[in-house]
């Protein structure tokens, strides 16, 4: 089990290398797959958290998504295009214009 201290140098190394938010329209696997296209990623801003290993995201905001897309994952990337993909996680909506979101990351 990790200290608390040791949690949020996990976190801290999480949240230094998730930059950007995508959004998608089917799970994306190990490579990210199924991105919606036409919306750009999101830079993403982390701030503390109220425990060691937590950390919180400033609203991502996208816009310009098609009307009655059904999302059902927000990636976590490394750049805003290319880069490497990181992380998802399940976000079943649907959407019409924008979207945002609040992203949490606990280091467990």
């Amino acid at each position: 089990m990790s200290t608390p201290d040791m949690k949020d140098v996990l976190a801290e190394a999480y949240v230094g290398a998730a930059l950007y938010a995508s959004l998608h329209l089917d799970e994306p696997g190990e490579a990210g797959d199924f991105e919606l296209v036409d919306v750009e990623r999101v830079p993403i801003v982390w701030s503390p958290g109220v425990d060691l290993g937590e950390r919180v995201s400033d609203p991502v905001a996208f816009t310009g998504i098609p009307d009655g897309s059904i999302l059902t994952h927000v990636g976590i990337w490394s750049a805003d295009t290319g880069g490497t993909f990181l992380d998802s996680f399940a976000n079943n909506v649907t959407v019409d214009g924008n979207y945002t979101i609040i992203l949490r990351y606990v280091q467990t």
